[in-house]
């Protein structure tokens, strides 16, 4: 993904930092796309159980073919791809929620 940057963590124990896990990696999204109507309601993460509307529509040239981006209206919320989904759930991340959104699905 063109919008997704990657880093090495190494998890410390802070009672112990000479305790280190290594192979994770932490993930940034760059940029975020703005919803079609702007305004229609307010959205905040739906999995700290804030609202959110599903029939909010994405702007299809905002996007720009993203499989996974924030929105603009709410930098906490990600949508991604069912194809982000269906891997992510294929390797094992089983407690990840996600709410569908029309076409796409919050993460």
């Amino acid at each position: 993904m063109d919008n997704i940057v990657t880093y090495d963590v190494v998890l410390r124990r802070r009672t112990d930092p000479s305790f280190t896990i290594e192979g994770y990696k932490a993930i940034n999204i760059i940029g975020m796309v703005r919803l079609a109507r702007a305004g229609a309601a307010h959205l905040e993460n739906p999995a700290a159980g804030d609202p959110l509307d599903a029939r909010l529509e994405l702007e299809d040239k905002g996007a720009n073919g993203l499989n996974m981006f924030r929105l603009k209206q709410s930098m906490r919320t990600i949508v991604v791809h069912q194809r982000v989904k269906d891997h992510l759930q294929a390797k094992g991340f089983d407690d990840l929620i996600f709410d569908e959104l029309d076409d796409a699905l919050i993460l």
